[in-house]
């Protein structure tokens, strides 16, 4: 039981617990692009207000 959770390379981490960590650093990856995302549709939605109000006020 305790050498199925040995990889091939002697490594004692399990593939389970790669697995999690690769998931979690994927994960945290994700919220990045999201938060990037994110941050560059609001600086767009700014420009387009400003557009907007220059055109109104124009």
């Amino acid at each position: 039981m305790r050498q199925s959770l040995r990889s091939p390379n002697g490594k004692k981490h399990s593939t389970w617990y790669n697995l999690s960590k690769n998931i979690c650093l994927y994960q945290w990856q994700l919220i990045a692009d999201i938060d990037l995302l994110l941050s560059y549709f609001k600086a767009l939605s700014v420009k387009f207000d400003l557009d907007a109000q220059l055109c109104r006020y124009a």
